[in-house]
Protein backbone atom coordinates (compact mmCIF):
# COMPACT_ATOMS: atom_id res chain seq x y z
CA UNK A 1 0.00 0.00 0.00
CA UNK A 2 1.54 3.57 -0.81
CA UNK A 3 1.36 5.97 2.36
CA UNK A 4 0.21 9.34 1.25
CA UNK A 5 1.09 10.84 4.10
CA UNK A 6 4.46 11.10 4.44
CA UNK A 7 6.13 8.90 7.55
CA UNK A 8 7.33 10.86 10.60
CA UNK A 9 9.22 10.02 13.64
CA UNK A 10 6.58 10.74 15.85
CA UNK A 11 4.91 7.90 14.16
CA UNK A 12 4.53 5.86 17.63
CA UNK A 13 2.80 8.40 19.37
CA UNK A 14 -0.13 7.82 20.70
CA UNK A 15 -2.90 9.83 18.93
CA UNK A 16 -5.77 8.89 19.92
CA UNK A 17 -7.70 6.94 22.64
CA UNK A 18 -11.06 5.29 21.49
CA UNK A 19 -13.11 2.68 23.75
CA UNK A 20 -10.65 2.27 25.53
CA UNK A 21 -8.00 1.22 21.98
CA UNK A 22 -4.90 3.16 22.08
CA UNK A 23 -4.18 4.46 18.27
CA UNK A 24 -0.75 5.69 17.38
CA UNK A 25 -0.40 8.11 14.44
CA UNK A 26 0.76 5.35 12.36
CA UNK A 27 -2.32 3.68 12.88
CA UNK A 28 -4.11 6.52 11.60
CA UNK A 29 -2.35 7.11 8.94
CA UNK A 30 -3.09 3.60 7.52
CA UNK A 31 -6.86 4.48 8.23
CA UNK A 32 -6.60 8.06 6.52
CA UNK A 33 -4.80 6.09 3.79
CA UNK A 34 -7.97 3.52 2.75
CA UNK A 35 -10.40 6.85 2.69
CA UNK A 36 -8.55 9.27 1.66
CA UNK A 37 -8.25 10.52 -2.17
CA UNK A 38 -5.78 8.60 -3.76
CA UNK A 39 -4.40 10.98 -6.14
CA UNK A 40 -4.20 13.67 -3.48
CA UNK A 41 -4.49 12.56 0.13
CA UNK A 42 -4.93 16.68 1.06
CA UNK A 43 -8.02 16.31 -1.69
CA UNK A 44 -11.77 15.83 -0.46
CA UNK A 45 -13.14 12.58 -0.35
CA UNK A 46 -16.21 10.09 0.23
CA UNK A 47 -15.81 6.62 0.98
CA UNK A 48 -17.95 3.78 2.49
CA UNK A 49 -16.43 2.69 5.44
CA UNK A 50 -18.03 -0.16 7.90
CA UNK A 51 -20.18 1.23 10.75
CA UNK A 52 -17.56 -0.16 13.82
CA UNK A 53 -14.44 1.54 12.05
CA UNK A 54 -16.43 5.01 12.34
CA UNK A 55 -14.92 6.42 15.08
CA UNK A 56 -11.50 5.40 14.24
CA UNK A 57 -11.47 6.77 10.62
CA UNK A 58 -13.02 10.58 12.22
CA UNK A 59 -10.01 10.37 14.26
CA UNK A 60 -7.66 9.86 11.59
CA UNK A 61 -9.41 12.48 9.16
CA UNK A 62 -9.27 15.21 12.61
CA UNK A 63 -5.67 14.36 13.17
CA UNK A 64 -4.36 14.68 9.93
CA UNK A 65 -7.28 17.03 7.78
CA UNK A 66 -7.97 18.88 10.63
CA UNK A 67 -11.74 18.38 9.90
CA UNK A 68 -14.22 16.01 11.01
CA UNK A 69 -15.85 14.06 8.27
CA UNK A 70 -19.64 14.68 7.60
CA UNK A 71 -21.93 11.04 7.95
CA UNK A 72 -24.04 11.25 4.84
CA UNK A 73 -25.89 8.14 5.08
CA UNK A 74 -25.99 4.24 4.57
CA UNK A 75 -24.78 2.34 1.74
CA UNK A 76 -28.33 1.57 -0.61
CA UNK A 77 -29.99 -1.62 -0.25
CA UNK A 78 -28.69 -4.63 1.00
CA UNK A 79 -27.62 -3.29 3.45
CA UNK A 80 -23.90 -4.00 4.77
CA UNK A 81 -23.63 -1.85 7.63
CA UNK A 82 -20.86 0.32 5.66
CA UNK A 83 -21.83 4.48 6.07
CA UNK A 84 -20.92 6.84 3.35
CA UNK A 85 -18.27 9.78 5.07
CA UNK A 86 -17.30 12.59 3.34
CA UNK A 87 -14.52 14.70 4.19
CA UNK A 88 -13.81 18.32 2.43
CA UNK A 89 -9.78 17.65 2.64
CA UNK A 90 -6.99 18.95 4.65
CA UNK A 91 -8.17 22.32 6.26
CA UNK A 92 -4.49 23.14 7.35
Amino acid sequence: MTLFVQETAGDSKVAATIEGHTYTVADLRRVLDRVCNSADWKASWAAYVPHQIVPVVVAAVEWFHGDTPRVRGLEPAPTTGRVLLEGRGYQG
